[in-house]
């Protein structure tokens, strides 16, 4: 691992997002915790420095948003956390479209080695699998887009708790990685983050603007607004919060989300009891239009859910996979001209250890056969996701089997 190559690499974009001539940035980021932390933490050090920023929360860097993105953006784009799996895409649509504009992508998901790099022509890269860092258990986005929204401007470092919230998904542990540690230590010289125990275990409770919670706690908070809230302008009101606070209409409406998550996952789990399909490697079920409504983060939510609190039905030796249909509409964006499913893949408990092992595949290879089928996939070993056209579910997942158990 190299944190001074890290940093130096971040000073490196730092520098050339301050001189790239222009005044707008297009800000794409995903629909959960820490998206919009990463959102907000890019948005808060660029308009400091000047920059007129508009964000756009998406679940998925399909071709055809790409397109949209860069047909739209009147400056620079910048991507975070999301795009690193679609680096020559993004690099290839830019180009043609954008007349080489700069385009930074800062993300830690997994990538195929064709990714592999800093930097592709205009389009810069900051990941931490580039230095050796685990985007699983190292860093988050927002862990590494924290080091560039400060090295874009120092009055980032006022909300350095705010990436401790994002990292509230990455597997490992905070303060054993280097880049974690640095953060938590700024947070700890505040005084905005303090260690207590939290239901039997360690957490860290966060003063995020005057308002004391666990760190876990306000992650779900977040990813509610962003992915529940998904057609209600929550990924807006979630980067607001994370930038001014939380405040009574935020809360009520995360509470109204989350009795709308209750009742559709109560529904669904009445539907995965009577239509769960278990192949040789594989358990997926498709709740079709049940989720309509909401963004299609909460597929990837409900298999998780699946995964930890209804282990009486799901098979601890295969992996498991659900599946919902995807609405035309991206908020910010526009219409889509294909009609997609999404998928979210998760592995079992004892899955997880095989996949440390090297024993079992890391979801993160097979998702990308979502390409075969018209869509896009990426993610990490443990969990990942993708989309593809609606009406070769069937011929995917056969295929997603078969390709698990080849060795």
């Amino acid at each position: 691992m190299s944190l001074e190559r890290f940093k130096e690499h971040v000073e490196k974009i730092a520098s050339t997002i301050l001189k790239v001539g222009v005044s707008d940035c297009l800000l794409i980021h995903h629909d959960d915790a820490d998206g919009v932390v990463s959102a907000a933490l890019m948005k808060l050090a660029l308009e400091t420095r000047g920059f007129r920023v508009k964000t756009i929360c998406v679940e998925k860097v399909l071709p055809e948003i790409i397109e949209k993105v860069h047909s739209v953006s009147k400056g620079f784009v910048m991507y975070v956390d999301l795009g690193s799996p679609h680096l020559v895409k993004i690099h290839e649509v830019s180009r043609r479209i954008g007349r080489d504009n700069l385009v930074v992508v800062v993300d830690h998901h997994d990538f195929p080695e064709e990714c592999r790099v800093a930097e592709l022509g205009h389009v810069l890269h900051l990941n931490p699998e580039l230095f050796e860092f685990s985007g699983e258990k190292d860093a988050s986005a927002s862990i590494v887009t924290y080091y560039l929204a400060r090295a874009i401007s120092s009055e980032v470092s006022a909300f350095s708790y705010l990436p401790v919230v994002g990292a509230a998904e990455i597997t490992g542990n905070l303060w054993l990685s280097a880049l974690g540690r640095e953060i938590l230590r700024e947070c700890f010289n505040r005084r905005t983050v303090v260690v207590r125990k939290y239901r039997g275990r360690e957490d860290y409770f966060i003063d995020f603007h005057g308002y004391r919670d666990s760190y876990r706690s306000l992650s779900a908070k977040l990813t509610t607004l962003a992915a529940i809230g998904y057609y209600q302008r929550g990924p807006e009101m979630a980067i607001d919060i994370c930038i001014h606070g939380l405040h009574d209409l935020a809360l009520d409406m995360v509470e109204k989300l989350q009795k709308l998550r209750d009742t559709k996952f109560r529904e669904a789990q009445e539907l995965v009891e009577k239509e769960l399909r278990v192949l040789r490697s594989v358990q997926w079920f498709h709740v079709g239009n049940l989720f309509d409504g909401l963004g299609v983060k909460v597929i990837g939510l409900f298999t998780s859910y699946l995964r930890y609190r209804r282990k009486d039905l799901i098979k601890e030796d295969k992996y498991i996979a659900g599946m919902m249909y995807m609405r035309r509409e991206v908020p910010g964006l526009g219409e889509l001209e294909h009609d997609y499913t999404k998928v979210s893949f998760r592995v079992t408990n004892l899955l997880e250890k095989l996949v440390s092992e090297g024993k079992a595949k890391p979801l993160s290879e097979v998702i990308r056969l979502c390409s075969e089928f018209g869509g896009v996939g990426d993610g990490h070993a443990f969990a990942a996701s993708g989309v593809i056209l609606r009406g070769r579910e069937e011929e995917f997942i056969s295929r997603v089997d078969d390709a698990l158990l080849s060795r």
